[in-house]
């Protein structure tokens, strides 16, 4: 905002005093316009070449995973795995000082690619040259992984869904962690890694340019494969664990005695209370004594208990959750966020108790189903082009208009582009291609930065899992991305239009697309309208694709097998 800002008066202002000094030498005028309109011509291409503002593509490589046959006993089992913190892990989750200690290149683009290479390079103890987050401070909680296991007594892929205390996963993470357990039968439809969204977890284990610059500092192989090893150990452990099993779906809402949520508050709408109250749960139970394996509990909440000047590492609101006696009930429990993007934590470390005693009860039925019939399935779909659009002045909705097109719309968009030409300008001079002015001449000015060079993907995989059993038929979404409430409400009364009852949606499952609001949040300009990077339409994209894959596992027949 700041760089766009002065950018747009700083340019305008030597365009004027070269104006005016041309004019009082005759004789180099001439050369002057050369210079100048040359300059502005050669901008504004590069910019324009930085401005590849293509659409989302269509839903593509479907791939299903089922059991075969019909319902058929099955066995579970859970498992955890540690970090192993260590005092020189940074710290990721927030981007701010104090936690933040260094920045890249300001502009987004090929500079900032090349700052970030040049900080990261290792010096001689191996860690990066120039870190850009403090590191953590060890404390008694631990972080790790946290995993249930599902598997057939015949054949069929085993389903995994752990749950890690990171605040986002990648692809490349995901990836290190199926290669690490692919041997047991599990298919990449049937992982489901989960960011539990700690805002005070370690840092160094993404791959992507703008997460590193953003939240998690520069990527490091080492991190990665231990984070990626406690994952992989958490599986096998619960693999190993499994014994025959019952299963069952419980139910509880966030709800107080005067009816308002205890948990969560909406942070972006004007009613705090418009949040999903759903508290769904996945209970696993030993079928041979009834002992309590596992309950994978599914909520919606930034658990950000912690604060940028804390710096010690902590699973934040999960932990306290997962490790609360009448929650757990002794079953080893596996937190997995929902549509939490516009959702802030209500709730206050010292009436803690008051919510999970009012939820505990609910979660307490025992698990009675035991046989299942397990499907999952993935879609891929190409999102379009990633771009950051912030307001300075008018209407966000204005700004976003102009940012459509590359020269704006029109007569009036291609006077707007003119006007903001010199700032372009001057940004693609001082190494910032990327980085546009945007004026809207019925009252917007803002800046938009194209952030395809900051990602190492646009193609996405959105997942679902059925579970039917002979007491009911429950669907999980799996969600790349950070959605709002209305979008998560969206595809849970989606999943119910196909049969699914509960529907849960895990979300920052798998990678990680940044924030999801609707089309009619993006006209509000809030942290979650700036940050849906792929535009006002994400939602849509991202609920078709969804549908796509709840349709592929929905399907009366499957072909056994993938």
């Amino acid at each position: 905002q700041l760089t766009a800002s002065l950018a747009f008066a700083f340019a305008w202002g030597v365009v004027f005093l070269v104006r005016r000094n041309v004019r009082r030498h005759r004789p180099g005028r001439l050369i002057w316009g050369v210079v100048l309109w040359t300059w502005a011509i050669v901008a504004t291409i590069s910019s324009y070449l930085a401005w590849p503002a293509r659409a989302a593509g269509p839903v593509s490589a479907l791939t299903v995973s089922v059991w075969p046959g019909d319902r058929q006993g099955f066995l579970a089992g859970a498992g955890e795995a540690s970090f192993g913190l260590r005092a020189h892990d940074r710290i990721a989750g927030y981007g701010a000082r104090p936690r933040r200690i260094a920045l890249p290149w300001i502009a987004p683009g090929p500079l900032a690619r090349v700052s970030l290479e040049m900080m990261a390079g290792e010096d001689a103890s191996g860690d990066p040259r120039v870190p850009q987050f403090a590191r953590g401070v060890v404390g008694t909680e631990d972080l790790g992984a946290r995993a249930v296991v599902i598997r057939p007594a015949g054949q069929g892929a085993p389903l995994a869904i752990c749950r890690l205390d990171l605040v986002m996963c990648d692809d490349a993470l995901t990836r290190a962690v199926h290669e690490r357990v692919a041997d047991l039968g599990i298919t990449r439809e049937t992982l489901l890694l989960c960011a539990t969204h700690t805002h005070s977890g370690p840092g160094g284990f993404s791959s992507t340019c703008l997460a590193q610059a953003i939240a998690t500092d520069h990527f490091e192989p080492r991190i990665l494969d231990r984070i990626a090893g406690a994952a992989s150990r958490a599986i096998r452990s619960a693999f190993d664990a499994a014994v025959p099993a019952r299963i069952g779906f419980v139910r509880a809402k966030d709800e107080g005695p005067d009816g308002r949520p205890m948990l969560a508050r909406n942070r972006s709408s004007d009613d705090p209370d418009f949040v999903d109250r759903e508290i769904l749960g996945i209970r696993l139970d030993a079928k041979a004594d009834g002992r309590r394996i596992a309950l994978v509990l599914n909520a919606a909440v930034h658990p950000v208990w912690g604060r940028p000047r804390d710096m010690t590492f902590s699973p934040d609101l999960v932990g306290r959750i997962e490790r609360t006696p009448s929650v757990a009930n002794g079953a080893l429990v596996v937190f997995v966020n929902g549509a939490e993007g516009d959702v802030a934590p209500r709730i206050k470390r010292a009436t803690m108790d008051a919510f999970t005693d009012a939820i505990g009860p609910a979660l307490r039925a025992p698990a009675t189903a035991t046989t299942l019939r397990l499907t999952a399935g993935s879609v891929t779909r190409d999102l379009g082009s990633p771009r950051y659009i912030h307001r300075l002045l008018g209407q966000r909705e204005r700004v976003t208009e102009a940012a459509q097109r590359p020269f704006g719309e029109g007569v009036s968009g291609a006077f707007g582009g003119l006007l903001a030409l010199p700032a372009t300008a001057f940004l693609a001079t001082i190494g910032a291609p990327d980085m546009k002015v945007l004026v809207h001449p019925r009252g917007g000015l803002g800046v938009v930065v194209a952030l395809g060079r900051m990602f190492d993907h646009e193609t996405y995989r959105f997942g679902a899992v059925r579970i039917e059993t002979e007491e009911g038929t429950a669907l999980i979404a799996a969600v790349p991305a950070e959605l709002n409430t209305a979008i998560g409400l969206g595809v849970k009364a989606s999943g119910r239009r196909r049969g699914g009852s509960p529907t849960f949606v895990f979300g920052l499952c798998n990678d990680y697309a940044a924030y999801v609001a609707s089309r009619a949040e993006c006209v509000v300009d809030s942290y979650e309208s700036r940050m849906t990077l792929f535009g006002p339409g994400t939602a849509q994209v991202m609920r078709e694709a969804i549908d796509a894959a709840f349709d592929a596992v929905g399907a009366p027949d499957p072909t056994p097998g993938r």
